[in-house]
């Protein structure tokens, strides 16, 4: 997009919209015979961009019927807009200077369009919000009820919470019928994670559209988790996270504050924090960042979650979702292997042990090293060019017998220069 784009500013209210283009500004309702008033006096336009706030929901209506008319919209943060006219020395405010200060903020910085989610979609986040809605009523209604000491208040608070709960049961009801209708692999991917269940996966798919698309960065950016550094001259301040949707932040953290109650990869990390001092909201706040950066990858790949695994000689393997191994220099056919890798040396070669672990059903155990069993995938501890081949093999072989998951092994010589 160039700087003379042609792009309307939009300011939404609760009854009309405030349209600013390059040569006019204009008011019309904020209905359906406004919005079709709209998309009349637009086409001609062509406009290239429209820009529009958040604004609790009222710019729904508009931005779906723009964009089933063709017309591109950017639906931006009401805060970024605000900042924009702070320096642009606009402080007056009406609906009028607000449509144009979005005009000029389209111009300039260039937003990127936000398409409108599917129907399944809007459906799913409106369920999820209305949930979201009797979770706090319920929570309110818990407060209220806890200090009072008059019995018939209590009684009244008692009954309006079973019907909140009875409410909040149908709408759970039917986020799960709306699950049924999402692709079946993306669900079971996101609750294939531990800590994620049918409710934390719902509210996933319906306030994070972009997962599977950013960066760990910005995913953490996105969350509200992502520390950000305060430093001046010779000042040090301290990093703190802040912003990011809150809702989907707080699903998240029931997520892994569930998940490090639970053997697993984000207990260890969580119990790493703890004894190295952090105390329980930051290693807690560590975990959620770990949890999404995981799931984002997860989503992105279509790997399903896998535990990890265990190591076969008693040491600490690393591992890598790669599908080359850079110590052994042997290329996997399927991005869907995690590549693990531990060298053995001895005085004139390395060898380097590969366990490929496939992700998905159980597999019945293939090796392809010609040392291996063909039964069990095991190498014999004779076969392994090294004085721990015992417990090398002894540990191939409980991995063998304990996971279901299809081990393959294979030895590459790598001689001394």
């Amino acid at each position: 997009m160039s700087e003379h784009m042609t792009v309307v500013g939009i300011d939404v209210s609760k009854r009309s919209l405030e349209v600013a283009t390059d040569s006019e500004s204009f008011s019309v309702g904020n209905h359906e015979q406004g919005l079709e008033q709209l998309i009349a006096r637009l086409l001609p336009l062509k406009p290239e961009l429209v820009v529009l706030e958040a604004s609790g929901g009222y710019e729904k209506a508009a931005w779906v019927a723009l964009w089933a008319a063709g017309i591109k919209v950017a639906r931006v943060n009401p805060r970024d807009a605000y900042h924009f006219a702070q320096a642009s020395r606009q402080l007056a405010k009406t609906d009028r200077l607000d449509a144009q200060g979005l005009r000029r903020f389209g111009q300039h910085l260039q937003p990127a369009p936000t398409p409108v989610p599917s129907e399944a979609d809007q459906e799913l986040q409106e369920l999820v919000r209305r949930r979201q809605q009797l979770v706090t009523i319920i929570t309110a209604e818990r407060n209220r009820q806890q200090p009072t000491r008059n019995s018939t208040i209590r009684q009244s608070i008692g009954r309006t919470i079973g019907n909140l709960e009875r409410e909040k049961g149908a709408i759970e009801h039917a986020i799960e019928q709306k699950l049924e209708q999402q692709p079946s692999k993306r669900v079971a991917l996101l609750e294939s994670v531990p800590g994620v269940g049918r409710v934390t996966s719902a509210i996933l798919i319906a306030r994070w559209p972009e997962l599977g698309t950013l960066s760990p960065r910005e995913v953490a950016a996105l969350v509200g988790v992502a520390p950000f550094t305060h430093h001046s001259g010779q000042w040090r301040g301290e990093s703190h996270s802040f912003g990011g949707r809150a809702d989907l932040r707080s699903a998240l953290y029931m997520a892994a504050h569930n998940a490090v109650r639970c053997a697993g990869l984000l207990r260890d990390f969580y119990q790493r924090l703890r004894s190295a001092g952090k105390a329980r909201p930051q290693a807690l706040t560590a975990c959620i960042r770990k949890l999404i950066v995981i799931l984002n990858a997860m989503v992105k790949h279509n790997p399903h979650w896998s535990p990890p695994c265990p190591t076969p000689a008693g040491k600490n393997i690393r591992v890598s979702a790669a599908s080359t191994s850079p110590q052994a220099g042997y290329s996997t056919r399927s991005l869907r292997l995690w590549t693990l890798w531990t060298p053995r040396r001895r005085l004139t070669f390395n060898t380097v042990a590969l366990w490929l672990v496939s992700e998905g059903a159980p597999h019945r155990a293939r090796a392809r090293s010609p040392f291996a069993d063909p039964k069990t995938g095991c190498v014999a501890s004779t076969s392994l060019p090294t004085g721990r081949g015992k417990s090398d093999a002894a540990g191939c072989a409980r991995f063998g017998r304990a996971s279901s998951a299809e081990a393959r092994i294979n030895y590459k010589n790598q001689y001394a220069r």
